[in-house]
């Protein structure tokens, strides 16, 4: 929806969340000489080709062109509303939802993962740029607990924000912190 949004004229995404459903809407509508088929077969023609490279470079987007595809594999197309100017995609919540939401959330651990939870590289950075915003001077071993992974592993992560621009790090490793950019 980020990618895809025309904001040269004006509008920016809107994400809507009802009670029982969660409302997506892009403004622009299909891109120039796409067809419906063409975008439910997923093609993919992003208007902002920077903000697409830079949900890749920190690896937000798993792989380029594959969204569509997984979408369909548990809607039909009937979710989406194409209009000249915009597309409107409406997942509803399945009854009794919230209820898998509160069992999930009591068997969590400190750190806020079950035990058995495994994120993505995506929701890693996602949740380091989180906790880096909430706590600058947060060191490794918090986030190697946070996330059930090793120092390396971290040092990846944070070297790969720090490499995209997103994070960097101010005075030393000892004395340091860290800055959300």
């Amino acid at each position: 929806m980020l990618v895809h949004n025309d904001y040269s004229r004006g509008y920016t995404p809107v994400v809507e969340i009802y009670s029982d459903r969660l409302e997506l809407t892009s403004h622009g509508g299909l891109p120039d000489g796409m067809t419906e088929e063409c975008f439910f077969s997923g093609v993919s023609r992003p208007r902002n080709r920077e903000i697409m490279r830079i949900f890749h470079d920190v690896e937000m987007v798993e792989q380029l062109d594959s969204g569509m595809n997984r979408i369909l594999r548990y809607y039909d197309r009937s979710i989406f509303e194409i209009h000249d100017d915009m597309i409107k995609v409406v997942f509803r919540f399945v009854p009794g939802f919230e209820d898998d939401l509160q069992s999930n959330s009591d068997s969590k651990s400190d750190s806020g993962l079950k035990s058995t939870e495994r994120l993505s590289r995506a929701e890693i950075k996602i949740r380091t740029v989180e906790v880096l915003k909430e706590n600058p001077s947060c060191t490794y071993e918090p986030l190697s607990k946070m996330f059930n992974i090793s120092r390396a592993s971290v040092a990846n992560y944070l070297r790969s924000l720090s490499e995209a621009g997103l994070v960097r790090r101010v005075g030393s490793d000892k004395d340091g912190h860290w800055e959300v950019i």
